[in-house]
């Protein structure tokens, strides 16, 4: 966005830069169904999970696409009141309808009672966030990290 161009260049390179998410999300997701059967999960099951991420999918579109109309200079608006409002807003509204879809995905895929279904969704959710946090921000970090080691 700070270019004021979209590519395809920054298109596939965003692409392959977030590939570790759904990874990382399926490794957590496989953990916490395995806990409830020794098998794998089955592609099906995998893809039924994967649909309880539509709220963030929406979100991050939506957002996208409205800063993606704005000047550059525009865009650092958003961090700071009150338009930092809106997309906290979208944010926490994303995050609520996720764990919803969540906790039903595993009362009904899985059979869990209402509390372990919440449980289920919760651990996913606390193994897949900050595995995936660690990386991203291990992958930024790196240069910093060697910049300190060195000196």
């Amino acid at each position: 966005m700070a270019s004021g161009r979209l590519t395809p260049r920054l298109v596939v390179d965003g692409a392959l830069s977030l590939a570790f998410v759904p990874i990382v999300e399926l490794a957590a997701f496989a953990a916490v169904y395995r806990r409830h059967s020794h098998r794998l999960p089955s592609p099906r099951a995998i893809d039924r999970f994967f649909t309880t991420n539509e709220p963030w999918l929406l979100t991050i579109v939506g957002l996208a696409a409205l800063i993606s109309f704005q000047p550059p200079r525009a865009v650092g608006l958003w961090v700071v009141a009150p338009r930092v409002w809106f997309p906290l807003a979208a944010i926490a509204l994303a995050v609520a309808s996720s764990a919803f879809r969540d906790a039903r995905y595993f009362r009904e895929a899985l059979q869990r009672p209402a509390a372990g279904a919440w449980r289920d969704a919760l651990l996913v959710r606390a193994i897949a966030w900050p595995v995936g946090a660690v990386y991203f921000l291990g992958i930024a970090m790196w240069p910093l990290v060697v910049g300190w080691v060195r000196s």
